[in-house]
């Protein structure tokens, strides 16, 4: 599974490879911002800056 997050402010994509089910438990935990925090990334976003979230599975 992967999560391609495109965002308002800007026109490059984040894909998220690991972690996925984890990035979208607190997408449903969190009323109003997506918190995610890897080894290489660390992502806080208010969900109005967020375009779409597309969820793909190989």
């Amino acid at each position: 599974m992967q999560l391609i997050i495109e965002f308002r402010s800007t026109n490059v994509p984040l894909t998220i490879k690991e972690n996925c089910k984890e990035v979208l438990e607190d997408i449903i935990k969190n009323d109003n911002r997506l918190v995610y925090k890897a080894k290489d990334i660390s992502l806080d976003e208010e969900y109005s800056n967020i375009k779409s979230i597309q969820i793909t599975f190989e």
